[in-house]
């Protein structure tokens, strides 16, 4: 088992490592200037759409959009008209407000980001620590079952120089975690 978490250990970090930088990246894409001066238009043309359509309800005087709003709006038809609520405003904004429809043309990292979840990641982060407190155990209680003293002595250095370095990595990835997490919130936020 040890030999399983050794061998597998640094390529997890790493791929973790990558996942976060990438969530990192998508966000500041989405915060750049450029881009977000132009969603923000687009979302406040469709929070006054809502808001009209809400008009006499408390629902009516809304001040931001939830997620949960937007994946709405291609749901939303029309009375006798298979157009959406989505194709409706898109249709308004590509008339009236072209320019703020390319908000996403300097987004690389944003779709692949997409596909990342937080919770996976912090699961993820987890099971490394798990096995890193196994190699710790191994280490504590000693290599069991080998007869040679020196082979054992040199898997249990070995073992030592791994916990060092995965117990740094783990501590650099438990920060990263929570300052993309952070980041995430924050950009969800806008």
């Amino acid at each position: 088992q040890c030999h399983r978490i050794v061998f597998n250990w640094n390529n997890s970090a790493d791929k973790i490592t990558a996942h976060l930088k990438l969530l990192e990246n998508a966000c500041d894409e989405i915060k750049a200037p450029e881009s977000s001066e132009k969603l923000e238009r687009i979302l406040s043309i469709v929070l006054t759409v809502g808001n009209f359509l809400n008009a006499g309800t408390h629902r009516g005087r809304a001040q931001a959009i939830s997620l949960d709003s937007l994946l709405k709006l291609s749901t939303v038809k029309g009375t006798g008209s298979k157009m959406t609520l989505m194709h409706f405003i898109v249709q308004e904004i590509l008339s009236k407000f072209k320019e703020a429809v390319m908000f996403y043309d300097n987004w690389k990292c944003v779709h692949p980001a997409s596909e990342i979840s937080l919770k996976q990641i912090d699961a993820d982060v987890k099971v490394l620590g798990v096995d890193l407190g196994l190699i710790q155990n191994e280490i504590t209680n000693g290599i069991p079952k080998i007869d040679d003293e020196a082979l054992a002595k040199h898997l249990l250095s070995r073992l030592n120089t791994f916990n060092l370095m995965a117990a740094d990595k783990i501590s650099g990835l438990q920060e990263l975690l929570k300052n993309v997490t952070g980041t995430v919130v924050s950009t969800l936020e806008l």
